[in-house]
């Protein structure tokens, strides 16, 4: 096999981005036009379209915290900092068909705010004790 000269294979590698930048743009336009839309009758799709309405203001360095998903409590939202959200996801299983959350250890409905509160603050105490949770 012939030696490349520095021209040859920086040409080669130039053809070789151009390649995988066209699969990148097949593979843009696939995602783009896949079957991904939201469902718009998802109840969590219709509590954020409310929220984004600007009736809930966001405020800076919290999220905003659905503890229901029907439509009647869907501007009914609690503020916490981002880290004690993405925890809160964790210890919570969304339930689709009640709009509300179970508490993921222990299988109680969570259909009021302040037992959402309670299953909350209750879980991140059991969390520090055992230091499950930095924060």
């Amino acid at each position: 096999m012939p030696a490349r000269n520095g021209k040859q294979y920086k040409h080669e590698i130039k053809e070789q981005i151009n390649l995988l930048k066209e699969q990148i743009i097949l593979l843009k336009e696939e995602y783009r036009f896949a079957p991904t839309a939201p469902d718009k009758t998802d109840k969590r799709y219709i509590a954020q379209c409310l929220m984004s309405s600007g009736k809930v203001p966001p405020k800076e360095g919290y999220h905003r915290h659905h503890w229901s998903y029907n439509t009647e409590d869907a501007l009914d939202i609690f503020y916490l900092k981002e880290k004690n959200h993405y925890w809160a996801h964790c210890v919570l299983d969304y339930d689709k068909d009640s709009g509300y959350y179970y508490n993921k250890f222990s299988g109680e409905l969570l259909d009021t705010k302040s037992k959402h509160i309670r299953a909350l603050v209750e879980r991140r105490k059991i969390d520090k004790k055992y230091r499950l949770m930095v924060g």
